[in-house]
């Protein structure tokens, strides 16, 4: 990106007041789920995951002073990984060891000197595959890896930061309990892991975490050949003011151009009884140019008018907006995992005119 945008710097879409969204009728709203009450543990867990806003590195030291600090935690951490490994035949577990040009974020080494490697990412997609198993002369079964998106590589078995925030949550120790749910807050915080079961409605106490929550995951969820999407920036520039909320993404398609494109998944009105879903793309060179240069009429724009999902211009931006009637009367959290993913999908591949 051009240095003219300061790294991280968040969406200024003018204030949508004259919002385009249709009447409908109001769906009723359901309370949110009983939430929580967070322990002083957790919550010094989670203030901390916030001020360190989402490092690999922090975490993973995390990691590995829990595995130093309790031996049940080891444990699972190695059964996690390595389910056909005796966690009591490993001797240590070591962070960022160099050898052969190659630094795992763990090194596992068992009683008879055999070697396990574990890699840890969050939003980085920079792999290792074939190089630390190569380096560290190991087949790729004793290489763990664990991302915060999708991520299928062919030989390998990749974990999820969500998948190890479930694993935890029955292996604690009694007297362990406290550290151990601590520890899944900082994860929970730092990965944008909920736990929620209940639908999101309007007025839900926790609307704006929850809608960050589900807009990362769409867009971390869509990783393929020709179209890749990830988030930019960081949590605490990834929220748009004045009544509005979203996550911006990095969109790259290699099928149709070389240069990424930058655009924002936004809820207007959140906090009213009608919330209004959007993608938006700023019509400018370094943002969503290589975009909404592909739909510059309302005849090109209207290739993505269908079903609940229907584009306009304003502001020097192209706006692409989900009908949210299907999506706050949806009755799972998961169908509405799904509405939004389609809708993020739906609109990032639509074919480019010539």
């Amino acid at each position: 990106m051009s240095t003219d945008n300061p790294q991280n710097e968040i969406f200024d879409f003018t204030s949508n007041e004259e919002n385009t969204q249709r009447e409908k009728n109001a769906t009723a709203n359901t309370p949110a789920e009983t939430l929580h009450e967070p322990s002083a543990v957790e919550q010094f867990f989670t203030m901390l995951a916030q001020r360190q806003n989402g490092h690999e590195n922090d975490l993973s030291d995390l990691t590995w002073a829990m595995c130093q600090a309790s031996n049940a935690f080891k444990a699972a951490f190695v059964r996690f990984f390595f389910p056909s490994l005796d966690p009591a035949t490993v001797e240590s577990i070591e962070r960022e060891v160099t050898y052969n040009d190659a630094r795992p974020d763990f090194v596992l080494t068992c009683q008879d000197g055999t070697q396990f490697l574990v890699e840890v990412k969050i939003w980085n997609r920079d792999q290792h595959f074939g190089q630390y198993d190569k380096a560290f002369n190991i087949p790729s079964e004793r290489l763990g890896y664990i991302v915060n998106y999708e991520l299928h590589m062919d030989k390998y078995t990749v974990h999820t930061w969500e998948e190890f925030y479930k694993y935890l949550a029955d292996k604690a120790p009694a007297e362990e309990c406290d550290v151990w749910a601590g520890y899944r807050a900082y994860v929970k915080e730092t990965c944008w892991i909920f736990d929620r079961i209940t639908p999101l409605r309007p007025h839900d106490k926790d609307f704006t975490d929850t809608i960050i929550r589900l807009f990362s995951q769409a867009i971390t969820s869509i990783d393929e050949e020709n179209v890749k999407c990830w988030l930019y920036g960081n949590r605490n520039h990834n929220l748009i003011t004045n009544g509005n909320v979203g996550c911006e993404f990095q969109l790259r398609r290699t099928d149709v151009t070389q240069n990424d494109i930058w655009g924002a998944f936004i809820v207007y009105d959140y906090d009213k009884d009608h919330p209004c879903i959007y993608i938006a793309f700023k019509n400018e060179d370094n943002w969503g140019r290589e975009f909404t240069r592909h739909f510059d009429t309302d005849e090109k724009a209207s290739k993505f008018n269908h079903n609940n999902v229907s584009a306009f211009w304003e502001s020097n931006a192209l706006w692409i907006e989900l009908d949210p009637t299907e999506f706050f009367a949806c009755p799972t959290i998961e169908g509405q995992k799904k509405i939004l993913h389609d809708f993020l999908y739906n609109t990032l591949t639509t074919p480019f005119e010539p």
